[in-house]
Formats: structure tokens, sequence, C-alpha cells
């Protein structure tokens, strides 16, 4: 890098300026070709996910780790399913699901590019009107104190 002081040619300077100009564009179009879907998606952190499975109670709780992840604990609903994210058919598997229903979607930590956030990308690729991002995962839920099922919560994990 050159010293702030250093005599830099106007040949030089616009040359630089090309370049930057270059990476800005590549830059916007790459961040906002992985992000344009997932403007859509709505996040919502535990409290906000226990408010929006109590005011819309028909939201259907998509779990999309493994099932022994889901096996061991869960959210403690009736209405909650498990499709795992790396599955090779869970895009197809998603697709049969009812696009105009309410989803919660969550991972194990439910961190930006993870598996819930590809998932929720996935469901809105696809159409679903309503998809709900549990930020923090099912770690986030168990923190706040709510409701689990599963093994590890029979064995007191809660």
């Amino acid at each position: 890098m050159a010293h702030p002081n250093a005599i830099v040619s106007p040949r030089a300077r616009r040359s630089v300026g090309r370049i930057r100009a270059v990476v800005l564009v590549v830059l916007a179009g790459t961040l906002g070709a992985g992000t344009a879907r997932a403007a859509d998606i709505h996040h919502v952190d535990a409290a906000g996910a226990r408010t929006l499975l109590e005011t819309e109670a028909e939201t259907i709780i998509l779990d999309v780790r493994t099932p022994g992840e889901f096996g061991a604990t869960h959210i403690d609903r009736p209405d909650t399913m498990n499709i795992d994210i790396d599955a090779v058919d869970f895009r197809e598997r998603v697709a049969q699901l009812d696009p105009k229903a309410t989803y919660l979607v969550h991972c194990a930590a439910g961190i930006p590019g993870g598996r819930s956030e590809r998932a929720a990308v996935v469901l809105e690729e696809l159409g679903f009107a309503e998809v709900h991002h549990l930020d923090g995962g099912i770690n986030a839920w168990k923190a706040a104190g709510y409701g689990i099922e599963g093994t590890a919560a029979r064995a007191g994990d809660r």
C-alpha cells in the first residue's frame, strides 16, 4: 500500500478507481444473488417464535436437523415435522408441503448461512408464502425455557 503522502500518477489513480468499481459491481451481484430471497424470510428469536405459535395456531414447525438430533430433542408440538436439510430428497419432500401454510424453520443453532436458513431459502424459492426462521435454533428455544420433547428431554435436558 502506498504511503498517504506518496505521489500517484493520474493514470494509476484511474486504474485503481476502475478496479474498485469492478470489485464493487461483482460483490454487489454476488451478495444480491444470495440474499434476494432471504430478505423475504421473517427472522424471529425464541420469544418471537413462541408468540407466532400462540397467535397463529396452525403454524407448522419444520425442524431440518438430522433424524437423530430430532429424536433427541425437538419442539414439543404435534405439528412439528422433521425433514433433514442434508437429505438428497430434501427439496422434493418440502415441495410436497402446503405452500400456503405458515412455517417456522429451525435447526440446532439457527446461524446465518446455516441449515435452517438454507432450508428457509429453499421454501422461498418454491413459492412458500409465509416462512419464519428461528434465529438461534432449538438451542435458543431451550435456553428460553420453552417446551421440548425427545430422549434428551426425558433424560432431564430441559
